[in-house]
């Protein structure tokens, strides 16, 4: 398989050209995305992590937000990545994720990873398993109950965040039909995926098919990172 160039771009020095194939990409496996709509998500972002081939064809990418907010006298600082998605025929190559853990490292580094944490809203399953394939601590989690403390942190980040969309109760995004969701197709290759994960995912947002989004959170810090992550970041720390 031919290997994948990445590169963190701010999002003020993306080209007409990276804009017209990271939309195309989402098109391609999300129906009822709209061009202004995704524009507009974008702009609001800091940066994208993209994929290039060696064509310089952007074959997968993810944006990324640097957020503060207050909570109990403390400030929350956290990485929000919004619209992420790789072209399938590079499923399974980890240069996605090496590209966000050098990101998480640049960002994080100069907070000592104090009240530092990932917020990820899921609409998919392949999605939601980023947190348990990378992190031994996050929410919501099918092994355990989501503590109240987190329970908190995802309030106020949805509240403060996505105010009109967010379910309290649930501790989804509902949208109502209003926004983007997952092609029949590839719900249906995630539904093949037998386990508790998959269970609990479908459980906790149920109608994660119409493209409601569940609200994820995880501490950002060296100890929290499974042996396989902490592999990579090795490779960043010791350059």
């Amino acid at each position: 398989m031919n290997p994948l160039r990445g590169e963190i771009i701010n999002v003020t020095a993306l080209s007409s050209k990276d804009f017209s194939q990271m939309f195309g990409l989402m098109s391609h496996y999300y129906d009822n995305l709209l061009q202004d709509t995704f524009l507009s998500d974008l702009q609001q972002k800091d940066c994208v992590l993209a994929l290039f081939d060696r064509k310089k064809d952007i074959v997968g990418f993810s944006t990324q937000k640097l957020i503060t907010f207050p909570l109990d006298n403390q400030e929350i600082r956290g990485i929000f990545s919004g619209d992420t998605i790789v072209d399938k025929t590079y499923w399974g190559q980890m240069e996605l994720a090496r590209l966000w853990l050098q990101y998480v490292l640049q960002v994080g580094n100069p907070y000592d990873y104090t009240n530092f944490y990932w917020f990820l809203i899921s609409k998919g399953l392949k999605t939601y398993r980023m947190l348990p394939v990378h992190f031994h601590t996050y929410y919501p989690n099918h092994a355990l109950p989501t503590p109240p403390y987190f329970k908190k942190l995802l309030d106020t980040f949805g509240t403060c965040f996505y105010p009109q969309y967010y379910d309290r109760e649930a501790g989804v995004m509902r949208y109502h039909g209003q926004k983007d969701r997952l092609k029949a197709e590839i719900v249906e290759m995630d539904k093949r995926k037998s386990g508790e994960v998959r269970d609990f995912f479908e459980s906790v947002n149920p109608n994660y098919k119409e493209g409601d989004d569940l609200v994820c959170v995880a501490p950002i810090n060296p100890h929290n990172f499974k042996p396989r992550v902490r592999a990579i970041t090795a490779q960043f720390t010791t350059c």
